[in-house]
């Protein structure tokens, strides 16, 4: 007589506030602030730091992290979040904001090769580039769209918005192929119109001062995003 052998959903989750390094006038490496981690087995974990400083560098007032995972009964899913918040950011006096948030929201329901996932609750709060507001509206109608890896090749394959922004990331006027199986999009979600100057007599509407980009890679069992302005990033992870 034969076992049905079990299946078990590993869950897959980390995150921390804020991490970097300076190369010049010295090379230093800043630890990883507000690190958590989510076991295979789910649960809940978060870190906080505050009223972080190094010299006269960067600084922020609080940066925390929540992971949490588990299973949902009536549908049979598991679920994962993973949110990384900054807040009173002040880098070189030249990049500040009051709240940073990136929020990554994952569903894996039974039998899908795939979890769906969602950025819905990120966002940029009085984001200042060298005194100068910055209003980034990021498009989360199309990354609704496109809830996974395989979602992403179809809408590729279209030509439509999604190829817009994911065939050129870089625009050097070669075009990418489209990626086959564990394959990843290099993409912009701040395009040039949502992305602006408030300041309508500093800078014409639309120029591009920073961009948020974000990664999408699908295996089948993990997958990840990078939210990222400029040259600092939040990281989180899932699968």
């Amino acid at each position: 007589m034969s076992l049905k052998p079990t299946s078990t959903f590993h869950y897959h989750a980390c995150a921390h506030a804020f991490s970097g390094r300076f190369t010049r006038p010295f090379d230093h490496l800043i630890e990883v602030q507000a690190a958590t981690a989510l076991p295979i087995i789910g649960g809940h974990g978060n870190s906080r730091v505050e009223n972080f400083q190094f010299r006269e560098f960067v600084s922020f007032k609080k940066g925390y992290t929540h992971v949490s995972g588990g299973h949902q009964a009536d549908d049979g899913s598991h679920n994962t979040l993973v949110t990384s918040v900054i807040e009173r950011l002040n880098l070189l006096d030249i990049v500040t904001a009051d709240r940073l948030v990136a929020r990554l929201y994952s569903k894996h329901k039974p039998g899908d090769v795939e979890g769906t996932f969602s950025l819905v609750g990120s966002k940029f709060e009085n984001l200042q580039i060298a005194g100068c507001p910055v209003q980034i509206e990021l498009n989360l109608d199309l990354m609704e769209k496109i809830g996974t890896f395989e979602l992403a090749q179809k809408e590729f394959a279209k030509k439509d918005d999604f190829r817009k922004i994911a065939e050129d990331p870089f625009q050097t006027g070669k075009p990418m192929q489209a990626p086959g199986l564990n394959g990843v999009f290099l993409c912009s979600w701040g395009s040039c119109d949502q992305i602006r100057r408030a300041d309508p007599n500093n800078a014409a509407p639309g120029n591009r001062l920073c961009r948020q980009r974000r990664w999408i890679r699908g295996t089948g069992l993990q997958q990840r995003a990078w939210l990222s302005i400029n040259f600092f990033c939040y990281q989180v992870w899932y699968s």
